[in-house]
């Protein structure tokens, strides 16, 4: 695929992506981080492509809102270490562009001017965790877990309720302080 010479959307087959499925049901978008054989781990391809489906997503104007998810039994468990310390352990000039990648697709979803909502399916740790919190709204499944130890709420957000800005993304996190947290409910007849 050629660079675009204007800020136009393209469909997603004609993004081409391997490591993730990137869907356009406006007025939704959806990401779907597609490495379920080793927890969606990201890899550069990954990380390239998520960055790409999110610069298409900012472009497309049918789209009002950016749904981030993951296939199989997990969000997303962070860097593929496996592959990284093959690729990028002891090679500090080839880690630096990996890391240029991982920037880029976290910034991209930050930044990309609509509301974005992580759908956590699964384990959401590390750098999985790092992509959850991008997002202005987190929407956990039965099934999801996120781990953090690093994120804390503002001490007025903790007495209403907040125990980790993990909850909410950095957009909505200025919320917090008017949110009483509360469990989801479990269904009935489960």
């Amino acid at each position: 695929m050629t660079e675009p010479t204007h800020p136009r959307p393209r469909t997603p087959e004609e993004l081409g992506f391997e490591s993730v499925v990137y869907e356009k049901t406006p007025p939704r978008a959806t990401i779907t981080l597609n490495r379920p054989e080793v927890l969606n781990a990201f890899d550069f391809r990954m990380l390239r492509e998520v960055a790409r489906a999110c610069e298409d997503a900012s472009w497309d104007d049918d789209v009002r809102v950016v749904v981030l998810t993951g296939a199989g039994r997990a969000f997303c468990v962070g860097a593929d270490l496996k592959s990284w310390s093959a690729d990028y352990l002891g090679n500090p000039k080839e880690y630096w562009k990996w890391f240029g990648a991982f920037k880029d697709a976290h910034d991209r979803l930050r930044e990309i001017g609509k509301p974005t909502v992580a759908r956590i399916n699964g384990i959401a740790v590390g750098g999985g965790n790092e992509l959850q919190m991008a997002c202005d709204l987190a929407v956990m499944h039965s099934s999801g877990t996120s781990v953090s130890n690093t994120a804390r709420c503002r001490p007025e957000a903790r007495r209403n309720g907040c125990r980790s800005s993990s909850a909410i993304g950095a957009r909505a996190r200025s919320s917090c302080s008017a949110t009483r947290f509360r469990p989801a409910r479990q269904p009935t007849g489960a």
